[in-house]
């Protein structure tokens, strides 16, 4: 399912805000927030903690004008006015955006499970859709091909795996009628 990312992160933030005000359940407002937008718009674990991490890391900028106020009326000044608003929020940050991160992760997860939601492909760095069926069925003589064809195996010893191979085949199947592996050379 395609979502639109800001506005994901707005219910997010919606979510955490409901949840901060209800008695209880308030301490885990952010990671309720985030697992429910990664749930809603069925996003998958990485998006989810994407999700969950910045709307968690969006809601302590209401908690900078309060600092900012409460350091001019003890008369801080400037410099400890920014202090008191800057290293808060930093705090904040990292406790409340690390809390919905998780959270939008566990609901991503969810829908990975439950949801038939596609999980982000990191090992080759693409997305599923990228992923076709031959990345995950090759043939073994093609993989050796493409070996060859990139240096990995010399001539002696690709023909050396080539004539393993259909040999494994002519076991496993029972099929003699192979094609010779010079003309598997002859085709790189």
């Amino acid at each position: 399912m395609e979502y639109d990312f800001w506005p994901t992160v707005g219910i997010a933030i919606a979510a955490m805000l409901v949840a901060a005000v209800i008695p209880v359940v308030n301490i885990l407002a952010p990671l309720i927030g985030g697992a429910v937008a990664a749930y809603i718009s069925r996003a998958n674990a990485h998006e989810g903690a994407k999700i969950g991490g910045i709307a968690g890391a969006i809601i302590p900028l209401a908690l900078v004008p309060l600092a900012l106020l409460a350091g001019f009326s003890v008369g801080a000044g400037m410099g400890g006015a920014l202090t008191m608003a800057v290293l808060p929020y930093m705090f904040f940050v990292a406790i409340i955006g690390g809390a919905g991160a998780l959270g939008g992760f566990l609901g991503g997860h969810y829908n990975e499970e439950n949801h038939s939601v596609e999980p982000a492909d990191r090992s080759r760095g693409r997305s599923p859709e990228a992923t076709t069926s031959s990345d995950t069925e090759d043939d073994p003589v093609d993989t050796l091909k493409q070996r060859y064809a990139r240096g990995e195996i010399d001539e002696i010893e690709f023909e050396r795996r080539l004539e393993n191979l259909l040999d494994d085949r002519d076991d496993d199947f029972g099929n003699t009628d192979v094609r010779d592996p010079e003309e598997y050379v002859r085709e790189r």
